[in-house]
């Protein structure tokens, strides 16, 4: 089991590769960002995400962004999901991804720590998924998505429609059948995300509200809060990162 802490220091995105090991990243400040084939993954502070070996994936990482990355051994790593998954991570969670990164090569070969990997591996197992993806539609639907991201999500329902050559019942519930989301929802979430990264490059809460076209900053904040679980303001007010 191999873990570090790390500290971007900068604004990156990696070309999809497909990684020989499995990889679970906890976010401590920042945003962190995994394109899959079949959906987008987001993690910001006191979340992260499990990516499995072998499958392809694109990670990109704000400037801010710093946490934990553990490699758990193939043995470990066949105890959990075969798919990529989003998660909130306990405090338990956190202290041992922390006691882990700090461990030197010989540390990791004695017993006692052999028993904090399998309680860490359990403690994951019991944590449940959170919804911080966008999942993709079938081919077909994706210049609907991509209308919805290159207006900021608001494209409207007409325009929507009009892109995909469908009726508007047609398109919503082929929609709905091929992300298991509405596209009200679907868009909600991306505005989200998007406004996590407008964050995290140091735009301030009106400016992310009036560029995702927001009613109000009141109602952004609303929003936000809703599915963040904490306002703007104290999203961008995380505690500074440890040095790595």
């Amino acid at each position: 089991m191999d873990a570090s802490f790390f500290k971007a220091g900068k604004e990156w995105r990696a070309a999809t590769e497909t990684n020989r090991t499995s990889k679970v990243l906890f976010v401590k400040t920042g945003l962190l960002t995994s394109d899959l084939e079949s959906n987008r993954l987001f993690a910001a502070m006191d979340h992260g995400m499990w990516l499995p070996a072998h499958i392809p994936q694109s990670l990109r990482v704000s400037r801010d962004c710093s946490g934990w990355l553990v490699q758990p051994s193939q043995s470990l790593s066949a105890a959990l999901p075969a798919t990529a998954y989003s998660f909130k991570y306990s405090p338990l969670l956190r202290e041992l991804a922390d006691r882990m990164s700090a461990w030197g090569a010989s540390q990791e070969a004695e017993s006692r720590n052999h028993l904090i990997c399998e309680l860490f591996i359990e403690e994951l197992r019991a944590t449940p998924q959170a919804q911080c993806l966008l999942p993709w539609p079938g081919t077909s639907l994706l210049v609907v998505t991509k209308a919805l991201e290159r207006s900021n999500g608001s494209a409207s329902l007409a325009e929507l429609c009009s892109v995909a050559e469908m009726s508007k019942r047609t398109l919503t519930r082929r929609f709905r059948a091929e992300t298991g989301l509405s596209i009200g929802q679907w868009r909600q979430r991306l505005r989200i995300w998007k406004a996590m990264r407008l964050l995290s490059q140091g735009r301030s809460v009106i400016a992310t509200a009036l560029e995702l076209r927001f009613e109000s900053p009141s109602s952004f904040a609303k929003s936000f809060r809703s599915s963040v679980g904490r306002s703007p303001t104290e999203y961008v007010r995380t505690p500074k990162s440890r040095d790595a």
